[in-house]
């Protein structure tokens, strides 16, 4: 995808393919009732209302109809910005710490209490996640992670609150698995 710089923000070029979209049904549009039809379309056939060009829209660039009736009604609602993808309804927020509570409160704890770089964050929750309960999930990047807590700092205070009490669980845990580790090389 096509990233334009426009007015000092990075818009893509989505809005642009959309309107190419729908330019025959754009041009109709803008002329007199009595004047539009029969038209003449970029491929010479020839169509005799606005439904045959909207399925000609449609058909030359391989999407549906109602697509092509969405973009349309878009465009005669805000223009040419209208067709251009908004940002995101959770933009501030990750899809991954929102679906495992118990990887965000750990993430939180370590940011907030130990301060350790991001990627050391990152590493612990992969060298945990057994148990943080993320097992065989797909693990967060090093980008989502990053992303998360910096954009995500006032809200991550009540979760490392959570976060100490799991962080305890696991080093607990982890010490109590080297200690009977030592005890039976001891024996042997």
């Amino acid at each position: 995808m096509q990233l334009q710089l426009i007015h000092g923000k990075r818009e893509t070029a989505f809005g642009e393919g959309r309107l190419r979209t729908i330019a025959p049904l754009v041009e109709l549009d803008q002329m007199p009732k009595a004047q539009r039809f029969p038209r003449l379309l970029p491929d010479g056939g020839r169509a005799w209302s606005a439904t045959q060009i909207v399925a000609w829209c449609a058909k030359e660039n391989g999407c549906c109809v109602r697509t092509v009736k969405r973009s349309l009604g878009a465009f005669r609602r805000g223009g040419k910005g209208a067709l251009e993808r908004g940002p995101r309804a959770d933009k501030g927020s990750s899809r991954f710490f929102g679906r495992h509570h118990a990887a965000a409160a750990f993430a939180a704890y370590l940011h907030l209490a130990w301060r350790p770089s991001l990627s050391a964050v990152h590493r612990s929750i992969l060298r945990n996640r057994e148990a943080i309960g993320l097992g065989s999930v797909k693990a967060p990047s090093y980008w989502t992670v990053r992303q998360w807590l910096r954009l995500a700092t006032p809200a991550l205070v009540p979760l490392a609150v959570e976060g100490q009490r799991i962080y305890r669980q696991l080093a607990f845990s982890e010490v109590e698995q080297g200690i009977l580790r030592a005890r039976n090389d001891r024996r042997k």
